[in-house]
């Protein structure tokens, strides 16, 4: 499985970057996709951690056996072309 977060879209990573946003009404058209790069580009650390509690939260569920019972994972995270992160991992 792939665990790529969105993090450009998402309202969330954008807050734990700092910007002030309503998350429950949040538009992503209201924030320019270029104004939304440079965010996350100069906020690697909270983008970081946006990306290691969303992926806690999906390998919570996935131990919990949403495929079945599990014996093991093992996941290899590397950086996109816009600098953001993303998963790969493999559920057994």
């Amino acid at each position: 499985m792939t665990i790529n977060p969105g993090d450009l879209h998402s309202p969330l990573c954008l807050k734990y970057c700092g910007v002030e946003i309503d998350i429950k009404n949040f538009t992503p058209q209201f924030y320019a996709y270029g104004d939304r790069l440079r965010v996350l580009q100069k906020n690697p650390l909270a983008v970081m951690e946006y990306f290691r509690n969303l992926v806690e939260a999906i390998l919570s569920v996935v131990k919990q056996g949403l495929f079945g019972e599990l014996s093991h994972y093992y996941g290899i995270f590397e950086y996109q072309g816009r600098k953001t992160p993303h998963i790969h991992a493999q559920v057994t």
